[in-house]
């Protein structure tokens, strides 16, 4: 197996993985975002259209390049040359528009700060939809014409990323400035309203947020930009060059499944509005131990939201533990005996996402619907885990089942969960 094969293998895993993970998380997102009414209207739109782009980078972007390096180890050119030219569309197209909906969200947190009570007036809905689409429609145009004229993307790339940068500094550094002039003048005055310190105290977080998700885009993007800059001086372009530049794009797409758990982490309506659709209702106090020994029997509580977790470890645990195998099978150059070890270990990895996590993800879903293989219940034929897992994403977790009063519960857990004994078993 030559090198450019073994490349081509690792650069389609590694999309294949990113595809996932984007998907998912962003997918997750932007239900919440369409669960949560408390963010303002405009703002909310913004994320909801990075999200998505995020999304599209996941579901088409990284799809079209890992069916580039498959065809690149197959040797299909024809396939390969326009897989690469379908992901380059795709990518200046969800790329850009990144980049103009971050500029225009530190923008919208630059003059919710400027224009106080007339912010609510001035920044629409219907505005920030022209905004979005105008963004959309710019960049679909340029990159369709880049088809043909290559020159006009690349251009048009240029002038765009770094207008977008420069308006995003500024934009946080007059945040910053103002932020600290008010802070000074409050500590002039020693007296402020409690409203208006409560108002402060969000802005600061919203900004935050804003920023963290920022950065996040300019550590990811800069390698790729630092690398262009230097083929363009330099205009060489040597074997290393090349695979620096094929990482760069990785770590590129890698913001795409990074900004999921920056929302999670910075944003809590966004991580609120994602637990309330895992824990349908509120948790009603219980101890810790009625949580950890028993979980299912309390009421409110859904174990099926460590159900995605099961799925997605389960689909890239056997993925990634595939093209090992492959990999070990058409090598050559390891030790027998040692090449046989590998092989078993991976295998038993697979084995992992193929039965296990599946097995655990029947046992979470069949908690919720009180059907299936490892729940008793008054069905006499169990249902496999896709109809549980239907049963519980469309049919609303299944808030058609029975309800178990409190009394019932509380002498389900005494029954089930002595942590005397348990402690005495496992000493």
């Amino acid at each position: 197996m030559g090198g450019h094969q073994q490349l081509s293998i690792c650069f389609s895993a590694v999309y294949i993985l990113l595809s996932i993970t984007a998907f998912a998380g962003n997918s997750l997102i932007l239900v919440a975002l369409y669960k949560e009414s408390s963010p303002h209207p405009p703002s909310k739109l913004l994320y909801r259209c990075l999200a998505t782009t995020d999304l599209l980078v996941g579901l088409v972007a990284q799809p079209l390049y890992a069916t580039y390096w498959m065809s690149v180890f197959q040797e299909h050119w024809s396939r390969c040359r326009y897989a690469r030219d379908a992901g380059y569309v795709t990518s200046y197209v969800l790329i850009l528009v990144s980049l103009m909906t971050m500029t225009a969200i530190s923008v919208d947190r630059l003059l919710a700060l400027l224009l106080g009570l007339r912010y609510k007036q001035i920044v629409t809905l219907k505005r920030t939809y022209i905004i979005v689409t105008t963004f959309w429609v710019f960049n679909i145009v340029a990159s369709l014409c880049g088809i043909f004229y290559p020159s006009i993307i690349y251009l048009y790339s240029c002038l765009v990323s770094p207008f977008c940068q420069v308006i995003s500094f500024a934009s946080y550094t007059k945040i910053f400035c103002t932020l600290r002039n008010h802070q000074a003048q409050v500590g002039d005055q020693q007296r402020t309203s409690q409203t208006n310190a409560l108002n402060m105290a969000r802005f600061r977080k919203a900004v935050d947020s804003a920023l963290w998700v920022q950065l996040a885009l300019v550590v990811c993007y800069a390698p790729m930009y630092t690398v262009e800059i230097v083929v363009t001086c330099t205009n060489k372009y040597s074997l290393l060059l090349v695979v620096v530049r094929k990482v760069a794009i990785i770590l590129l797409y890698f913001n795409s499944t990074l900004n999921p758990f920056l929302y999670c982490w910075k944003i809590s309506e966004v991580r609120q509005a994602i637990v309330r659709r895992s824990f349908k209702r509120m948790l009603p106090q219980m101890s810790l131990e009625e949580l950890l020994c028993f979980p299912s029997l309390v009421e409110g509580f859904q174990p099926a939201s460590f159900a995605p977790v099961n799925i997605l470890l389960s689909i890239t645990t056997f993925l990634g533990n595939s093209l090992i195998l492959v990999a070990l099978h058409k090598e050559s150059t390891l030790h027998a005996p040692s090449k046989l070890l590998y092989r078993c270990l991976t295998t038993t990895d697979l084995l992992v996402g193929l039965v296990a996590q599946p097995l655990y993800v029947t046992y979470r879903m069949s908690m919720v619907t009180n059907t299936g293989l490892f729940i008793i219940t008054q069905r006499d034929q169990p249902t496999s885990w896709l109809s549980i897992m239907w049963n519980f994403f469309v049919n609303d977790g299944g808030n058609n089942r029975r309800q178990t009063s409190r009394p019932v519960v509380g002498a389900d857990i005494q029954r089930e969960c002595n942590f005397e004994e348990c402690l005495y078993n496992f000493s």
